[in-house]
């Protein structure tokens, strides 16, 4: 069977899905959406299987681009406007070649957020789709939880989505963004001692045992068979959960569904 692209009929699916791409260092993961649906989706751990990516998705309607839990800065926008090169330099290292900054108004002011990372085998590969553009998946992410707790009925949110060796974790108190992070320790303790060191700059009025009850921790992410993370978090907070996000599933939906849940902020 010929593809539209070899008989030159129109693509109506293609023209109306986007296409996500996610590099998370190691490996790039893909999905085709409409919507909520995701049509297609996969990951390619080599630069081989980037030629059959293209040749199957040229036709899409959108192709954002994002990096998968990279170093970043965040700061008003007003502070970082004429600085960027600075706060590059002083945050990320002067070696880092690649560096983008990303802007939004849904936390209450307008702020920036600054990646970095380096994709040497995406150079060529990203440009054979002109409707290419760079997105922040992370950003998108801290946008959801916003208005995730703008509706919860707790004092803090803390949000953690786990990756293979990297945790993006946020904190908000009252629907305000308090802190955020990308943890490098995500084996052992490392979390946890994150999330509850954020927590002690807080000021309890009642102490540290009362602001744990008040907080409302939700997992994303890789964390379906990381049950040891979970056990550690349920002897701190009462209240501990795990976000599977709300994708519809063309086809069968992947075994570590949590995995794809970062990617989906990609499209902001």
């Amino acid at each position: 069977m010929r593809t539209p692209m070899e008989t030159g009929e129109i693509d109506l699916t293609a023209l109306k899905s986007d296409l996500l791409l996610g590099w998370d260092g190691i490996v790039l993961r893909w999905m085709l959406i409409d919507g909520n649906e995701v049509l297609d989706f996969g990951e390619e751990k080599e630069v081989a299987g980037f030629q059959p990516l293209i040749d199957r998705h040229a036709d899409v309607r959108s192709v954002c681009v994002s990096f998968l839990r990279p170093v970043f800065s965040l700061m008003p926008s007003a502070v970082a406007s004429g600085i960027e090169s600075e706060v590059l330099q002083v945050h990320h290292g002067p070696s880092n070649p690649f560096r983008r900054s990303f802007h939004s108004e849904r936390f209450g002011e307008e702020i920036t957020l600054i990646e970095s990372g380096k994709w040497e085998q995406g150079d060529a590969f990203l440009k054979s789709w002109p409707q290419m553009r760079w997105t922040s998946a992370t950003l998108g992410w801290l946008e959801h939880q916003k208005r995730r707790s703008i509706s919860a009925e707790f004092t803090s949110l803390l949000s953690i989505d786990v990756g293979t060796s990297k945790a993006l974790m946020s904190r908000f108190d009252e629907g305000r963004l308090a802190w955020c992070i990308v943890a490098e320790d995500v084996d052992g303790d490392g979390v946890l001692y994150h999330a509850v060191n954020s927590l002690m700059h807080n000021d309890f009025e009642e102490g540290l045992e009362n602001g744990l009850h008040r907080t409302w921790v939700v997992f994303s992410g890789a964390i379906e068979n990381n049950r040891r993370m979970i056990q550690q978090f349920e002897r701190f907070f009462p209240h501990v959960e795990v976000d599977e996000g709300g994708l519809q599933w063309k086809t069968e939906a992947p075994a570590q569904v949590g995995e794809w849940n970062l990617l989906s902020h990609a499209l902001r």
